[in-house]
């Protein structure tokens, strides 16, 4: 949509957010005065110019696949678990990603969400890349993320 004003398309009465091709966060925003548009809702410069519409009346409906939110609340800094990125050549490490709560959540989301294949325990291969993801406990050394 372009120039989206509240005053000339209403407010932003609700929010869908889904995954398209079950890997880009997307969200499709109603307005009050009619109509629709699809986002990518990780893209700011998209979202932000929707922000003077969304307010705390503003719906939410969350599509994408749900996690138990006390499992997050529960996690101390030194059992926090998160994805991380290995090269399929060299075995180097080469980035850390989402925090997960435990192996549950994270198979779910590598065989899932990522289209990740199993080669063997806690190792997925990711298709697209010549990487593979586990999970381990989170490195907040800043070292780590020099090697990136």
């Amino acid at each position: 949509m372009e120039n989206y004003t509240p005053e000339k398309h209403g407010i932003v009465t609700a929010i869908r957010l889904f995954y398209e091709n079950d890997r880009q966060p997307m969200a499709e925003l109603a307005f009050c005065f009619g109509g629709a548009d699809i986002i990518e809702w990780t893209n700011i410069s998209q979202r932000e110019k929707y922000s003077k519409g969304i307010n705390g009346y503003t719906f939410f409906f969350d599509e994408r696949q749900k996690n138990d939110f006390e499992s997050f609340k529960k996690i101390k800094e030194n059992e926090m678990k998160a994805v991380h990125f290995y090269s399929m050549t060299t075995n180097s490490f080469e980035g850390q990603g989402y925090h997960m709560p435990d192996f549950k959540t994270f198979e779910n989301y590598a065989l899932n969400h990522m289209e990740a294949i199993k080669i063997a325990d806690n190792k997925y291969h990711l298709p697209f890349r010549d990487s593979y993801i586990c999970l381990e406990d989170v490195n907040f050394r800043q070292e780590t993320y020099n090697q990136m």
